[in-house]
C-alpha cells in the first residue's frame, strides 16, 4: 500500500474511532436511567402486574449500543496504535 493511502487510512480509521466512542458515551448516558430501573426490577423476587408491565415497556437497547460501542472504538484504537507504529518503523528505516 502506497505511503499516502496509508496516512489516510490512518486519519480515517482514527476519525471513526473518535466518532464511535463519542456515540458510545452518548448512548451510555441516555440509557444509562431505564437500564438501573431495569436492574432494581430484575432484584425483586415477586413482581406486580404493574411492575411486569414497566419492565416489558423498558428500552435498554440504548445502554446496550453504548457498550457494544465502547468495546469497538477500544479495538479501534488498538488497531490505530498498531498502525501508526507501523508506519512510524517504516518512516525510521
Amino acid at each position: 500500500m502506497p505511503k499516502n493511502k496509508q496516512i489516510i487510512a490512518f486519519w480515517s480509521i482514527l476519525a471513526i474511532a473518535i466518532i464511535t466512542f463519542i456515540l458510545a458515551l452518548v448512548f451510555l448516558i441516555l440509557g444509562r436511567d431505564n437500564y438501573n430501573i431495569f436492574v432494581e426490577l430484575h432484584k425483586i423476587i415477586d413482581l406486580s402486574a404493574q411492575q411486569e408491565n414497566q419492565l416489558k415497556s423498558l428500552n435498554t437497547s440504548e445502554y446496550i449500543y453504548g457498550v457494544f460501542l465502547i468495546i469497538i472504538s477500544i479495538l479501534l484504537f488498538v488497531f490505530e496504535t498498531l498502525l501508526a507504529n507501523h508506519l512510524f518503523n517504516k518512516k525510521l528505516k
